[in-house]
């Protein structure tokens, strides 16, 4: 089904699939906007603890989630 997809245009699908989810359960009342951002923030700290991997691609999600992702849900 994903066979030839590039990973960049898997990341972009899954982010904005997620995201929408998220929003959907913050107005459908599931969650509160406050944990939901949590929930980005612990995400994002853990990348910052992980030791594997290529450490700019962890730094620049890292700063998606916190400059990019969670500004988004703060208002």
């Amino acid at each position: 089904m994903l066979e030839g997809r590039t990973a960049d245009c898997l990341a972009i699908a899954n982010t904005t699939i997620i995201m929408r989810l998220v929003e959907e359960l913050i107005t459908s009342g599931a969650i509160t906007r406050p944990i939901a951002n949590a929930v980005l923030a612990d995400a994002a700290n853990s990348l910052v603890n992980c030791p594997s991997g290529d450490h700019s691609n962890f730094v620049d999600a890292v700063t998606i989630i916190r400059k990019e992702l969670m500004p988004r849900l703060a208002g």
